[in-house]
């Protein structure tokens, strides 16, 4: 557990945190535009029905990622954001209504 503190702490740090956009259609992450990610992974997590759940990979030096959501029901979920960038750890995690 000690090891998510820390990554919550560098998230924390960062001038910019990562932009989450969500719709019906698309769920979509911009990072910093001075910081590549090298390697995380987003889940989305419905609390309602865990059937919806959905597991995105972001593994390569890019900024922005974007992902279509299809089959995906409307409501309420939280997204679970963990990166790798800069040889650090991070972690963010924020509620998203589609």
């Amino acid at each position: 557990y000690q090891e998510q503190i820390k990554r919550m702490k560098n998230t924390a740090e960062l001038t910019v945190k990562p932009q989450v956009t969500a719709t019906q259609a698309s769920l979509r992450v911009v990072f910093d535009a001075s910081h590549s990610v090298t390697q995380g992974q987003l889940n989305l997590f419905c609390p309602s029905d865990a059937s919806m759940d959905r597991k995105f990979t972001l593994n390569s030096n890019k900024r922005e990622f974007s992902w279509p959501l299809t089959g995906i029901k409307p409501g309420m979920y939280r997204v679970k954001l963990h990166w790798s960038m800069n040889s650090k750890d991070y972690y963010q995690e924020e509620i998203v209504n589609l």
